[in-house]
């Protein structure tokens, strides 16, 4: 399992730097192992479909040549407000498996999970972690709200992506019974992946320099780096600043050295940016273009949108 207990410690440099190369050999030149078992004929294979590109991607690394699996959201579609089209009505009907995030992202989702063939919503499985925002909490209660509202970008720690791919392979077991070992020998080389990548970055990301997020859609990366995010300027990215909230910033982000946002916000963000003397960097958190080819490379990118955000000298007025 994976440890998140990390500590500053004073290590010699050469050390670090030996395992930093072997992490990244480990990551990006080490196949997912393989059994003796033979992966499925192509027309025999089952369809997954996933609500999310980064759950497609961790499907194409897991076991992407075992089934067929598409996306429902294409390019830069926002999953929090999407209308079903006759296009995603198609590919849901037609899906074996509908893996997606959960009610708490993906209402649109909900009718259409309940009467799919099989689902697997992120947000249910056992074990998954979740980060609650202490002042929306204690707002919500004085207002006698019946559930706090939960960052849905579970996703973004790895613990939970460990235990999303248990819960998948538990699922394609009962699919795909005579996969049974060379599904279990994925996993296995999955998590250990995860557990590579996981320490590569604790290495690279150790920081504590501040910086801002354009809206509250990384806090479980953060949290799981120890990150020193200073503030979020929207709760989401169709929210406006008000003229108090940006006093309030300018004071808040006077030591921030940058501003993250998602390749969807990178127009609206750079005004921000320039307001508040923040460099702006680019995260793609839906993993919107083409770069990606899979989960650990998607996830290794945004470690290097941060590790460069943290690395800018504070812009001078």
């Amino acid at each position: 399992m994976l440890s998140y207990n990390i500590t500053p410690q004073n290590t010699h440099l050469m050390k670090a730097v030996i395992l930093f190369c072997s992490l990244v050999v480990s990551l990006l030149l080490t196949p997912l192992a393989l059994s003796e078992a033979s992966p499925p004929e192509k027309d025999a294979r089952l369809t997954i479909l996933s609500s999310i590109r980064p759950l497609d991607l961790l499907v194409e690394e897991l076991v992407g040549d075992l089934v067929e699996h598409d996306v429902l959201l294409e390019g830069h579609q926002s999953p929090h407000h999407l209308v079903l089209k006759m296009s995603h009505m198609k590919k849901l009907n037609e899906a074996d498996l509908l893996l997606w995030v959960g009610p708490e992202m993906e209402q649109y989702l909900v009718k259409p999970a309940a009467s799919s063939a099989s689902e697997l919503a992120m947000s249910k499985i056992p074990g998954v972690f979740w980060l609650e925002n202490a002042e929306r909490l204690k707002q919500q209660s004085s207002e006698h709200s019946h559930a706090a509202e939960r960052d849905p970008h579970i996703w973004l720690d790895l613990k939970n992506v460990e235990s999303l791919a248990v819960a998948l392979v538990a699922r394609l077991n009962g699919l795909m019974p005579a996969q049974h070992l060379l599904l279990q020998d994925r996993l296995q080389a999955f998590l250990k992946k995860l557990a590579d990548m996981h320490r590569l970055l604790a290495l690279e990301l150790n920081s504590q320099v501040g910086f801002a997020a354009y809206h509250e859609g990384y806090a479980y990366f953060v949290n799981a780096y120890s990150l020193k995010q200073d503030a979020a300027l929207v709760k989401n990215p169709t929210q406006k600043l008000s003229v108090k909230r940006r006093a309030e910033l300018k004071n808040t982000l006077k030591n921030s050295v940058c501003l993250i946002a998602d390749t969807s916000e990178m127009q609206a963000a750079q005004r921000y940016a320039n307001l508040f003397q923040l460099e702006l960097v680019e995260v793609d958190l839906l993993a919107s273009s083409s770069v990606s080819k899979t989960f650990s490379e998607y996830y290794l990118n945004i470690g290097k949108a941060f590790k460069a955000c943290m690395a800018r000298d504070k812009v001078q007025a």
